[in-house]
């Protein structure tokens, strides 16, 4: 949204097609984008196949504690 605001034109330039639509739209499509994946996203998380056997014998990263 901040990005479509910042590219709009100027009073004495001539707009394309992309800047004739209005910011909020692309807003509120990234919105609408945003709860589709975030609603989905745990789903496709859960089928996932997982086996904590393979988490065990991988190596662990250095955190210094």
């Amino acid at each position: 949204w901040l990005l479509c605001e910042y590219w709009q034109p100027g009073e004495d330039e001539k707009a394309t097609m992309f800047q004739q639509v209005p910011p909020q739209l692309f807003g509120l499509a990234a919105a609408i984008v945003g709860m589709i994946v975030g609603t989905l996203a745990p789903q496709v998380i859960s089928q996932s196949e997982f086996d904590p056997a393979t988490l065990e014998n991988k190596p662990r990263a250095n955190t210094g504690h």
